[in-house]
């Protein structure tokens, strides 16, 4: 598990919002949820086999605390930006899965999907 020290990313979270047009369908629009000190690692190659079995894509790890603010919880319906270095380029991870480490309420393994690789995929 990853120490407080070790947590020398930062990463925006950003919760996604639909909303109605009026004509039937729906504008998407991302509304910041904080920013959050992290551990951010990429997955090894063993891993990424593990989850392609189930067609499932991952390409890193973040972990971090868990706020523990009811109205901040973490979920696969968003999206996080790497802001460590404050670049124009910052890397955006789609959340595919949030896991609870140990069940204790401190800390969470979230596992993304850069989308710069999503892309290449395509």
């Amino acid at each position: 598990m990853a120490t407080l020290g070790s947590f020398r990313h930062t990463v925006l979270v950003q919760k996604k919002i639909q909303t109605s047009d009026g004509q039937g369908g729906h504008r998407v629009t991302w509304q910041d949820v904080g920013e959050f000190p992290c551990h951010i690692t990429t997955i090894s190659l063993r891993e990424r086999n593990r989850f392609s079995t189930y067609n499932i894509d991952v390409t890193h790890r973040v972990r971090m605390r868990d706020s523990g603010d009811e109205g901040n919880v973490i979920d696969e319906h968003m999206r996080m930006f790497d802001v460590t270095n404050d670049a124009s380029d910052a890397p955006v991870f789609d959340i595919i899965s949030v896991e609870d480490l140990k069940q204790r309420d401190r800390y969470l393994s979230v596992l993304v999907m850069d989308q710069s690789a999503k892309r290449k995929r395509l």
